[in-house]
């Protein structure tokens, strides 16, 4: 199947030099949006990205399944590079003594992938890529019977894209309460681990009125960060912003913030992608979100930032200016923009 053709499993399969081609252009784009608290690690991705690289993997995989909406890797790729981290150990204590492998791996088929597959497990076991999946509980005050902490996800949601759900919360006195603490040792109760994972992609408001309504909790702050979509010219133009690419090496990527707080003193949409909820509501149902930012206390802000590359900087730019949003757009550097820069740096 040639590069960037639709295949059987849902999205394009990349093959060899298109692959590598790609994920030079992705790691590129992630690596200059310059990433936040309020984004999925950087770090991650990036170690992640690397490793599904044919440097890393020496051609054990011979294609690579990406995302057509999204633009980033599928998530079996992802699974991949986390179960075969796990495994490395395991699949290193399997083979024969590197030594072995490296005298008889380049004059016999069989030794000679045993010899690729230790240097790649050897690879993942020296430098593990951190998950790009997780769910971490921080204590930030206790005050019997009261608990405050942040609670922080990071998953690839149904979209393909990288999320991360950023929840500060006070738990109160509750027959079933969100979070379980014992001294404190702080963790999420199951019943909020399946909240978060079902609603982490959601509008920032409606997860927030959603936790509110949970006996005895109080919130604070829920932010969404989003990596994605990226737009690298691997992959056929999708409608909407992939429009906006411009030549045959044009590529782009979008990176939002959406927050819904009670620290906010007031209501601001930064994003010309996304309308704020209530300006997509019916004036009773509006009514009734306003309603509940009075009880509530909490204000709704959305922003994005953009990497683009210099041929296609000045449509992404008017794009921008039609909506009425200053929003901040990383261009890229022209050695960023060359396949031949991968690995990155």
């Amino acid at each position: 199947m040639s590069a960037g053709t639709v295949s059987g499993l849902p999205g394009c399969a990349l093959q060899e030099a298109a692959a590598e081609s790609y994920l030079a252009h992705a790691t590129a784009l992630v690596r200059e949006a310059r990433l936040g608290a309020q984004f999925p690690p950087g770090r991650a991705v990036l170690a992640s990205l690397e490793a599904l690289s044919v440097r890393c993997h020496r051609g054990l995989y011979p294609q690579l399944l990406v995302e057509p909406l999204s633009g980033l890797p599928a998530l079996k790729e992802w699974t991949r590079v986390r179960t075969d981290t796990q495994l490395a150990q395991q699949v290193l204590a399997g083979l024969p003594p590197p030594e072995q492998l490296a005298e008889r791996g380049p004059h016999h088929p069989a030794y000679g992938k045993q010899l690729l597959k230790g240097l790649y497990f050897s690879a993942l076991a020296r430098k593990p890529p951190p998950p790009i999946e997780q769910l971490v509980v921080a204590l930030q005050r206790l005050a019997a019977p009261r608990v405050q902490v942040q609670v922080t996800l990071d998953k690839l949601d149904a979209r393909g894209l990288l999320v991360r759900c950023m929840v500060e919360l006070v738990q109160g006195p509750s027959p079933r309460p969100l979070i379980e603490r014992r001294g404190e040792h702080v963790a999420a109760a199951p019943e909020l681990q399946a909240l978060l994972y079902r609603r982490a992609a959601q509008d920032a408001e409606l997860l927030f009125i959603e936790l509110a309504a949970q006996p005895g909790v109080s919130v604070r702050r829920v932010c969404v960060g989003t990596i994605g979509p990226l737009h690298p010219p691997e992959l056929p133009s999708s409608e909407g912003l992939g429009e906006l690419r411009r030549g045959p090496a044009g590529q782009l990527a979008t990176f939002s913030v959406d927050t819904a707080a009670c620290d906010l003193t007031a209501d601001r949409n930064n994003d010309p992608l996304t309308d704020l909820l209530g300006q997509r509501l019916s004036a009773a149902a509006r009514a009734e979100y306003e309603e509940a930012r009075r009880r509530l206390g909490y204000r709704v802000t959305k922003d994005r930032k953009f990497v683009v590359d210099g041929e296609s900087l000045p449509a992404v730019t008017a794009l921008c200016q039609g909506a009425g949003t200053r929003n901040v757009i990383y261009p890229l550097p022209a050695a960023a923009r060359d396949p031949d820069s991968w690995p990155p740096r």
